[in-house]
């Protein structure tokens, strides 16, 4: 079983995903293409989904990550959230969100989140 399939929270990204989906607004009077633009963006998002997912239990694998650290890699990989936003969807406070984040960094040998998300990207 994949860290993803592990997380607490696998299925809001999936719950979320479709929300995204569907509150987008295709400029369009034909409410058929307005739809197919709608799955064009779900599909989009989710195939985004797995390739993070997939580049983010590569680096979790193999640098040791805990499932805590995982989930926070995978959202702030995929959604680019801030700690406020990322202590929100993970239901930890900012404090802990930057520990994680550090604890993150320490593992990987990187110096900041950017340089983190670049980790991230020459995974996929």
């Amino acid at each position: 079983m994949g860290y993803l399939e592990k997380m607490s929270g696998a299925g809001r990204v999936m719950e979320s995903l479709t929300e995204m989906a569907d509150s987008q607004q295709v400029p369009s009077s034909n409410p058929n293409e307005q739809s197919s633009g709608m799955r064009n963006e779900l599909f989009r998002r989710t195939f985004q989904s797995e390739e993070v997912s997939s580049a983010c239990e590569k680096i979790a694998h193999e640098f040791q990550l805990t499932l805590r650290e995982f989930e926070l890699l995978f959202h702030l990989s995929l959604y680019g959230f801030s700690n406020k936003e990322l202590a929100s969807v993970l239901v930890i406070s900012e404090k802990t969100v930057k520990n994680h984040i550090a604890n993150v960094q320490r593992k990987t040998n990187t110096k900041s989140t950017r340089e983190l998300m670049s980790l991230v990207i020459n995974r996929k």
